[in-house]
């Protein structure tokens, strides 16, 4: 099989990931002004006073395999950083 000559399942693959790609694009750049102006302030204040109120409150554990350790907050999801190991 030429590398050029896709079976009709990895076209179809091919297809759905540029189609989906392409609303993700599309998305992206219809709520950047939003997600600047509104959106990541909020989130910020929000974070700040879950901080200031609880503390935050740990859940989960995650690992990037490199050594960096993380946990994200209960209430507000604030990624909370871990002393690497």
């Amino acid at each position: 099989m030429d590398a050029l000559t896709l079976t009709p399942g990895e076209d179809i693959w091919t297809r759905r990931l540029t189609i989906q790609r392409e609303r993700r694009d599309f998305a992206r750049e219809a709520t950047a002004k939003y997600d600047w102006d509104v959106y990541s302030p909020a989130m910020s204040a929000l974070r700040n006073e879950c901080f200031h109120a609880t503390g935050h409150r740990p859940t989960g554990f995650y690992t990037d395999g490199r050594g960096h350790r993380w946990q994200h907050c209960t209430y507000c999801s604030a990624r909370i950083d871990l002393p690497s190991e």
